[in-house]
C-alpha cells in the first residue's frame, strides 16, 4: 500500500512540470526538476517524461548543454520516445530529430508529438 502514494506523487509532479512548462514558465520548470528530481528512482514513463519536459525548458531558455544531456538521456533510455521521435518525422518533444538532420527549423525542432 504504501507504494502507491509515491506513484501518485510522481504523476502529480509529471503534470505540474506539464503546466509550467506549455504555460511558457521554464525557468520554474528548470527549478521545479531541480528540485523533484531525486523523487524520480525508478525508470518508468513519469520519469522520463518529467525529465523531457525539463530539458524542453532548458532548451528554449538556450541552456543547450543541460537540455542536450537531458535529452540524451531520455532518447537512449526510454524507448517509447524514441519510437515516437523516429516515427513522427519530427523531432518530438525532445527536439532530438534536428540531431540527425532532419529538419532544422525551430518549431520541428520542438514539437511534442508524445501527447
Amino acid at each position: 500500500m504504501r507504494k502507491h502514494p509515491i506513484v501518485f506523487a510522481r504523476r502529480y509532479r509529471f503534470q505540474v512540470m506539464r503546466l509550467m512548462y506549455y504555460s511558457g514558465q521554464y525557468a520554474r520548470a528548470q527549478k521545479y526538476f531541480e528540485q523533484y528530481k531525486d523523487n524520480f528512482t525508478e525508470d518508468d514513463s513519469p520519469k522520463y517524461r518529467f525529465m523531457d519536459l525539463a530539458a524542453g525548458g532548458y532548451y528554449k531558455d538556450k541552456k543547450y548543454g543541460k537540455a542536450n544531456y537531458l535529452f540524451s538521456l531520455v532518447f537512449d533510455k526510454f524507448l517509447p520516445l524514441k519510437r515516437s521521435h523516429r516515427s513522427s518525422g519530427s523531432a518530438g518533444a525532445s527536439g532530438l530529430t534536428s540531431a540527425r538532420g532532419a529538419s532544422n527549423s525551430a518549431k520541428d525542432r520542438f514539437h511534442p508529438s508524445w501527447l
